[in-house]
């Protein structure tokens, strides 16, 4: 069985490398998709073994939905550029998948100090919270971008959005359409480089999304 690691990226030169180190001894391949970085992030990812794909539309499920198109393997892991996940557990959870005990593992983040802000995490129980109750799910970390996933799954569903909010959509949906979900821990540390979310205004951005797409399955 193949396995392939998908990385989304946008100037993330301080932590590219040290997660592609992490994550290679588990997986066949790198792929990051790349949005128009203009800092070293690419070539360091080369220099490191990973296949780089281009995607000049920004956002973060863009890069993702690209990426899920583009790549063709048997398991596929998704992480952050910014080493802020750990990887200790990653062959363990590699494996349940790979013997089909597991379909769709989502890390549910278990925060170090200061790797997250007060409004940060808060704002993420709110969405974690708000998603729960709109589509009757259970959910301990509704954001978190570390999942371990057999990529025929991927069939099961549509993806739609081309933000953050892709992160909600893919569990709700993964949940929704009866493939086995489940959430193991992962320890989350602070990340490497300059933080690019709005805590504010990407958590309204969740918060929106979640609210149309529930309006969207009860008239569909």
């Amino acid at each position: 069985m193949t396995i392939a690691a998908l990385i989304p990226t946008k100037n993330e030169e301080e932590g590219i490398g040290k997660v592609i180190d992490d994550v290679k001894k588990y997986v066949d391949d790198i792929y990051i998709i790349d949005c128009s970085s203009t800092d070293k992030t690419q070539e360091i990812a080369k220099k490191k073994g990973a296949k780089i794909i281009l995607e000049s539309r920004k956002g973060y499920g863009r890069a993702y939905k690209t990426g899920f198109n583009k790549v063709k393997a048997d398991i596929i892991v998704t992480i952050d550029a910014d080493g802020s996940y750990s990887t200790k557990k990653l062959g363990y959870y590699i494996k349940l998948v790979k013997e089909n005990k597991e379909q769709f593992i989502s890390c549910n983040r278990i925060p170090k100090k200061n790797s997250m802000s007060f409004t940060h995490e808060i704002g993420n129980k709110m969405l974690t919270k708000l998603a729960n109750i709109l589509f009757w799910i259970d959910l301990k970390d509704s954001q978190t971008g570390m999942w371990i996933f057999d990529q025929s799954i991927l069939k099961k569903i549509v993806l739609e959005d081309d933000g953050m909010p892709l992160s909600e959509e893919i569990k709700i949906k993964v949940i929704k359409s009866g493939t086995k979900f489940v959430e193991f821990p992962v320890d989350y540390y602070p990340r490497l480089g300059e933080a690019k979310i709005n805590t504010i205004k990407d958590g309204a951005n969740v918060g929106w999304f979640l609210l149309k797409l529930r309006l969207k399955t009860l008239f569909n």
